[in-house]
């Protein structure tokens, strides 16, 4: 699976390039709270293969990666199994080619 080493809001993390996601996945804690009703950002349902849907958090972020350079709306999830999974959004590379 193509990984890279990227940065999230100046963080240090691993990106994985996963062209059959629907979303931006990004871990919960990575993206620290901005002010304190941050809470109530808007929540949405991620159905995952099972089926199961999962409540996850929209949030906003900087990503820097090979894959892509910019800003992102991503769900936070608490368990990834990378620190942001990169979906087909405008602008992103594929692995492997150059722009």
């Amino acid at each position: 699976m193509p990984v890279a080493v990227g940065w999230l809001n100046g963080k240090k993390v691993k990106v994985l390039r996963n062209s059959g996601s629907s979303c931006v996945v990004i871990r919960k804690g990575l993206i620290e709270q901005k002010v304190k009703n941050d809470d109530n950002r808007k929540t949405v349902n991620v159905y995952l293969a099972d089926g199961k849907a999962v409540p996850a958090a929209m949030t906003e972020a900087h990503l820097e990666s090979p894959y892509f350079l910019g800003n992102v709306s991503a769900l936070e999830m608490a368990n990834p199994m990378y620190d942001v999974i990169l979906e087909n959004i405008p602008g992103v590379k594929c692995p492997g080619i150059s722009a």
